[in-house]
């Protein structure tokens, strides 16, 4: 009972993780060229899940604890950050505020 509860909260996570590529691949790439970012993000998410789970037991099992695996992790975390932040300033991306009377500071007072 227990694997299945896990399995349903991994699977909640999973299902919001790959909404949030769909949306942000729609935010960003071109109407014509959705399909192949798209599906460009997706390989490189599911090849990036599927390496890491290996490549934490190999870790794992070289160092005989998960710390090794945790902080090349953390590392790994770091670079998408930066990476992501390079694509955001180099691309002139601009955070989209909303229209409507919780964006006006007029209406709010």
């Amino acid at each position: 009972m227990s694997l299945l509860s896990l399995s349903a909260v991994f699977g909640f996570g999973f299902a919001g993780n790959m909404t949030c590529l769909i949306l942000c691949v729609r935010q960003f790439a071109p109407a014509e060229r959705f399909g192949q970012s798209l599906g460009t993000v997706m390989l490189i998410a599911w090849v990036g899940m599927g390496v890491a789970g290996y490549f934490g037991g190999f870790v794992y099992d070289s160092f005989g604890s998960y710390g090794p695996a945790f902080l090349m992790a953390s590392v790994a975390g770091a670079a998408n950050l930066v990476v992501l932040g390079g694509l955001a300033v180099s691309s002139g991306a601009r955070v989209q505020v909303p229209r409507g009377r919780l964006a006006d500071p007029a209406m709010s007072r």
